[in-house]
């Protein structure tokens, strides 16, 4: 069986896979794009076919998939957790999705930077789930630093 060196983010580290293990991870990451993508369309339509269901059940598979092939950690696993949330949120079930938003927030955070388009759109969406309770304060002030990294990143208005 012929391994694979690879260097874990220019470290100088080598992590030895399996071509077999590096194919089976190439396999769920292709898995795991396609079962977020139809998550999505079902969520777009969710509205108007009652396709809710089906689209918690897609981005949950999505999930499992990148936690096993990527770790908990990765940023993969964070959109994941950001989709599921912005899903339960739509139907009302701001208390499943407050923690996965705050999971999502603290992956981005920890993997790309406190100061990340990513970061800032994980915050927005906290601040939208916020936004009708009574937590106006807290949801203003996570408003103002995703609006604040937005205008950093040259992303206003988009």
């Amino acid at each position: 069986m012929r391994a694979l060196a690879r260097d874990d983010r220019g470290t100088g580290r080598t992590d030895q896979r399996s071509v077999p293990e590096t194919e089976e991870v190439h396999r769920r990451h292709h898995r795991a794009h396609a079962e977020l993508r139809n998550g999505r369309t079902s969520l777009q339509e969710g509205g108007r076919q009652g396709r809710y269901a089906e689209a918690e059940a897609l981005f949950k598979r999505s999930l499992a998939i990148w936690e096993k092939a990527l770790g908990a950690d990765h940023p993969h696993v964070a959109l994941s957790l950001n989709n599921l949330a912005v899903l339960y949120r739509i139907q009302g079930q701001d208390g499943q999705a407050e923690p996965l938003c705050k999971r999502s927030l603290g992956i981005r955070e920890k993997a790309l930077g406190p100061v990340h388009p990513h970061v800032a759109e994980s915050l927005e969406n906290l601040a939208r789930l916020y936004g009708p309770t009574n937590r106006m304060k807290e949801a203003e002030v996570l408003e103002k630093r995703a609006a604040a990294m937005n205008l950093e990143d040259g992303n206003a208005g988009l």
